[in-house]
């Protein structure tokens, strides 16, 4: 028996019923097509049977795996062991300041002189601020990498930076730690 929705509206029943067959026509699921292109009732049984089947034998596979699953048993062992001396761990030291001030202003001072930027020996010409300068002092630290010169000569060394150090009660110094500069922060 038809409801008034049905009767005001017959498109719903087959707008459902397409979306329904769409679905089945274009899944994935192996053998929901051939239900959605049976073309006599015959047909429709046969693949109806055969999907319903199959999904069962899978639901009997899955389920018998995951009983499987929890018949294991499950034991979790947590040992603390403690053995000493431990070797020297491995420490990162990163200083924020990348360059010294004072170790780069007078090679940089004479590269501003050089191309002409700045013509003073002062360094009150260096305003940081001005793009221009800002973008020589990046040109001068490519140019002096690529000139193979360490960049090391102008950041901080690690004997300024340790003030003390010990380690399994045993005093440490700068030599027992090896120094690594990177390139990462400098790229272009």
């Amino acid at each position: 028996m038809e409801t008034n929705l049905e009767l005001k509206h017959p498109y719903i029943n087959r707008r459902r019923r397409s979306i329904i067959n769409d679905f089945f026509r274009l899944t994935s699921i192996h053998g929901l097509p051939a239900v959605a292109r049976a073309h006599n009732p015959r047909n429709l049984f046969f693949w109806s049977v055969i999907f319903c089947l199959f999904f069962i034998v899978m639901l009997y596979f899955v389920m018998t795996s995951i009983l499987a699953f929890f018949t294991y048993p499950t034991q979790t062992n947590v040992d603390i062991t403690v053995e000493y001396p431990m070797l020297f761990p491995a420490i990162t030291v990163c200083n924020y300041a990348v360059i010294r001030y004072d170790l780069i202003v007078g090679p940089f001072l004479n590269y501003t002189n050089s191309i002409g930027l700045t013509s003073s020996n002062t360094t009150a010409a260096l305003d940081l601020s001005n793009p221009n300068v800002y973008a020589a002092l990046i040109d001068f630290i490519f140019e002096v990498l690529n000139e193979g010169d360490a960049m090391l000569n102008y950041v901080f060394d690690l004997n300024e930076l340790l003030f003390s150090c010990t380690y399994n009660g045993l005093s440490c110094t700068a030599s027992d730690f090896v120094q690594v500069s990177s390139s990462l922060g400098m790229q272009r």
